[in-house]
C-alpha cells in the first residue's frame, strides 16, 4: 500500500543517478509536487506519458514541479543509457530520478505501475493513485490544488494604492 494521505514528501534519497536537475530543485520551490513512477518496459507507462507530459506543461508555469522516478520492473530496465534514450523518445522534459535500487520506491511504497502522487504546497501527500487509469485521479486533485488557490487569490484585499 502506498503512503498516506498527509505523509510528508519523501526525500529521495539514494537514487542511482539523476536526469536533468537533480531533486535539489525542491529546497527553493514552494509549489505543489507532482510525482510518476514508470518503467521502461511498462506498456501503461508508456501509453500514459503524453498526458502526464500534457499536465505538467499546463501546471508547470503554474508552479507545479515534476519529478519522474524510472524504477525498474525487470532487468531490461537496468540499463541507463536505455532508459535515457527511452526518456528522449518519450518527451520526459523533468527531472527523473533513475532508482535501479528500488530506494526511492520503497520510501513511497510503490507496489506497481505507473503511480502518480501528488503533494500541496506544503509537502504533504495530497492523492495518489495506480495502473493505467491513476492518472486522471491525481489530475483532478492537480486541478483541485490550482482552483483552491486561485479562489484563495480572488479572496485577497485589494492594496488601494494610497500612501
Amino acid at each position: 500500500m502506498p503512503i498516506k494521505t498527509g505523509t510528508v514528501l519523501p526525500a529521495f534519497q539514494d537514487a542511482t543517478e539523476w536526469i536533468g536537475n537533480s531533486h535539489e530543485l525542491l529546497k527553493a520551490h514552494t509549489g505543489p509536487v507532482f510525482v510518476h513512477f514508470w518503467a521502461r518496459s511498462c506498456p501503461s507507462c508508456k501509453a500514459n506519458m503524453p498526458e502526464v507530459q500534457n499536465l505538467r506543461a499546463k501546471y508547470e508555469p503554474l508552479g507545479l514541479v515534476t519529478i519522474a522516478v524510472h524504477m525498474p520492473m525487470n532487468e531490461s530496465d537496468l540499463d541507463i543509457s536505455m532508459v535515457k534514450k527511452e526518456i528522449e523518445e518519450l518527451g520526459i522534459t523533468e527531472v527523473c530520478a533513475i532508482d535501479n535500487t528500488h530506494t526511492i520506491g520503497q520510501q513511497f511504497e510503490v507496489i506497481g505501475y505507473p503511480t502518480y502522487f501528488i503533494f500541496t504546497n506544503d509537502r504533504k501527500l495530497k492523492r495518489h493513485a495506480a495502473g493505467a487509469f491513476g492518472l486522471s485521479m491525481v489530475t483532478r486533485a492537480i486541478e483541485n490544488i490550482f482552483d483552491e488557490q486561485a479562489g484563495t487569490l480572488l479572496a485577497l484585499p485589494v492594496s488601494s494604492g494610497s500612501t
